[in-house]
């Protein structure tokens, strides 16, 4: 059985490695080469995690919501 803290912990990876690959894209670089920039998309993050912003997929499909907070 998979347990809240699991599915939160999956989120953040997800999270990290999309936004890892945007921080690649903004710098001219390939989806591929999205691991040189873990650490910036770690530092994004942590931004977007203080500002309590909700990542979405564009289409309103909520993919990562800061922790103690439920989805709609």
């Amino acid at each position: 059985m998979t347990t809240e803290k699991q599915v939160d912990n999956l989120a953040c990876d997800l999270t990290l490695c999309a936004l890892a690959e945007w921080v690649a894209i903004e710098n001219g670089k390939t989806r591929l080469q999205s691991e040189e920039h873990t650490e910036d998309a770690e530092t994004l993050a942590g931004y977007l995690y203080v500002l309590g912003y909700r990542l979405t997929d564009g289409k309103g499909n909520i993919l990562s919501v800061q922790p103690g907070v439920k989805s709609e």
